[in-house]
């Protein structure tokens, strides 16, 4: 299989992504302690409003701890996540490696919590998304199965799977 192209990867999740209902603002919060309330804040509009994933997606990217969000908020701004990492990939430091590696099949409750409940189409932009950061990261010297590519094979084939 060629290469995704990054700007078909960015129109997969967009598509894929588009009718995603927001959840409540009190279920995107999460004040377990300052660096978590500080990472949930970055996703503040300038009214202090929480913004939806499209405006988060529209924003340059920002390296954020993604773990630290909500688990609302970690599937709600998904695919923002999935678009910084790949437009903005020279900027946003280990953000591509830790969501990839999020999305990377793992059996414990924090994966199972987010890895659930995403349609066809969702799943199928995540697997795109993987597929890409692949071939990036292989782009870039590393070996397949080793380092950051160690769990990838894997985490397509969940994303490609029904779940």
């Amino acid at each position: 299989m060629p290469a995704p192209l990054a700007e078909t990867v960015i129109q997969a999740i967009q598509a894929a992504f588009a009718e995603l209902p927001m959840p409540p603002a009190d279920a995107l919060k999460n004040d377990h302690c300052q660096e978590c309330t500080d990472t949930w804040r970055w996703f503040l509009d300038v009214a202090a409003e929480v913004m939806t994933w499209k405006s988060a997606a529209a924003m340059p990217g920002k390296a954020i701890e993604t773990s630290l969000l909500s688990v609302a908020a970690w599937r709600y701004y998904l695919p923002a996540l999935l678009i910084w990492c790949v437009r903005d990939r020279d900027t946003v430091d280990v953000l591509p490696d830790n969501v990839a590696h999020t999305l990377s099949r793992r059996s414990d409750d924090w994966f199972q919590a987010r890895s659930s409940g995403f349609s066809p189409a969702q799943r199928q932009s995540v697997a795109l998304f993987l597929e890409w950061y692949q071939d990036w990261r292989r782009a870039g010297g590393c070996t397949p199965g080793e380092g950051p590519l160690r769990h990838i094979a894997k985490g397509i084939a969940f994303w490609r799977s029904d779940g």
